[in-house]
């Protein structure tokens, strides 16, 4: 099934549980000029009127299938996908973006991304992302840290996620033989860590691999984690193209839903 199709059934589910609103956002993509969207014409406003009927029919069959009982809107906007979704989480003061991903791979993943990892990089609320959709109930939320402190939004988010769910929160460092560290003193360091950051119902884990994507990807697997949480760092131009971010990795590479918030949002 669409990962589209997927991320709508995870966010009815959540507005049930929630008793929340989930918004439900087409976008089309309009050719771009140097200066900006090219006009749209009489030919391109018929068009463009076409596709909405087609999806409102599309978006009835979705609410009657998986979404009754809840409130859900439509919305049909033209721009680029992931400026289009970053301004209307802003306009309608969104609490949360899901959005299905193929992820990324290759070429294409150096040089153009994926257009969930744009969203991750400017969001200013939490993203969820998924390829496929969640069986049962979600008991462990994976937390990958560096250590560093995270903002107290991030924290406070994190843990609304944790008491959502009623999740056990996984904490882990990748222990990398680039940034190699005895186990003994990162225990002692992650023990901190949950502690300045205020996390309870937690573990934590210091999981040794050949680079840090990879041993997030193997921890997920060895401890059937069903979401992963990861700040990110919103970078810009050549440092995004040299550095690009784990967060963003992890998203195209891992299999189960990604939660993600900017420290910087």
């Amino acid at each position: 099934m669409a990962p589209a199709t997927e991320a709508f059934k995870f966010a009815a589910t959540l507005a049930r549980q929630s008793r929340g609103e989930v918004i439900l956002l087409y976008v089309v993509e309009l050719p771009v000029l140097r200066h900006g969207p090219v006009p749209v014409n009489a030919m391109e406003k018929v068009f463009l009127r076409g596709i909405k009927e087609r999806v409102e029919k599309d978006f009835v069959k979705m609410v009657q299938k998986w979404a009754k009982k809840i409130k859900v809107s439509l919305l049909v906007e033209h721009g680029t996908v992931n400026q289009t979704i970053v301004r209307i989480a802003k306009r309608k003061k969104i609490d949360l973006v899901v959005m299905g991903t193929h992820g990324a791979s290759g070429v294409r993943e150096l040089l153009i991304g994926s257009n969930t990892q744009k969203v991750i990089r400017h969001s200013p609320v939490p993203v969820i992302s998924l390829k496929k959709g969640i069986k049962g109930a979600v008991k462990n939320i994976v937390l990958a840290t560096d250590l560093s402190a995270l903002p107290r939004p991030v924290t406070k988010e994190l843990i609304a996620l944790q008491k959502f769910f009623r999740a056990k929160l996984r904490v882990v460092y990748i222990n990398t033989p680039f940034n190699f560290k005895a186990e003994g003193a990162l225990q002692a360091d992650l023990k901190d860590f949950m502690k300045q950051s205020g996390f309870s119902n937690c573990d934590a884990s210091v999981y040794n691999d050949y680079d840090t994507v990879a041993g997030i990807r193997n921890f997920v697997k060895h401890i059937k984690a069903d979401i992963v949480a990861m700040p990110t760092h919103t970078r810009k131009g050549l440092a995004n193209f040299i550095f690009g971010s784990v967060a963003e990795d992890v998203t195209n590479h891992v299999e189960c839903p990604i939660w993600t918030h900017s420290t910087e949002s």
